[in-house]
């Protein structure tokens, strides 16, 4: 059975992978937040799944506030 999350993926799958839009991928890939590989020449940049992991690790989270008791 195939992984769900390959070593390396496509950006749609990268994207999906990070719960974000390909747009936005592409955007990260400009600020420098993700680096995209390429396998062999004249190839489509593929991303590293332990890259997006290791982009995933370094956000800071914030804690999940919940709502005030309405009363």
């Amino acid at each position: 059975m195939p992984e769900r999350w390959p070593a390396l993926m496509k950006a749609k799958d990268a994207a999906e992978y990070l719960g974000v839009s390909t747009e936005e991928l592409r955007c990260m890939r400009d600020r420098g937040q993700v680096t995209p590989v390429r396998t062999r020449s004249g190839a489509l940049p593929k991303y590293r799944r332990s890259d997006l992991d290791e982009w995933i690790e370094s956000l800071e989270l914030e804690p999940t506030r919940r709502p005030a008791a309405a009363g």
